[in-house]
């Protein structure tokens, strides 16, 4: 098998997606990936919905716990 060259975004995006259509259990959260601001999630939103979550940019956002 040649070797391809890939980005090191395009590398774990195509990882990721892998993974998450091997297991639905998997969700993906991180500090603005629902709008790609990194490119490591372009059209995982679009594939994968509500299991990509954005998270508060800092802890204290976060809601309490009940």
């Amino acid at each position: 098998m040649a070797a391809r060259e890939l980005t090191y975004a395009d590398a774990l995006r195509e990882g990721l997606r892998e993974e998450m259509r091997k297991d639905e259990r998997i969700i993906l959260l991180g500090e603005d990936i629902k709008i790609n601001v990194w490119t490591v999630t372009r059209g995982l939103v679009e594939e994968f919905g509500d299991r990509v979550i954005n998270t508060p940019f800092r802890n204290r956002d976060f809601p309490e716990p009940l």
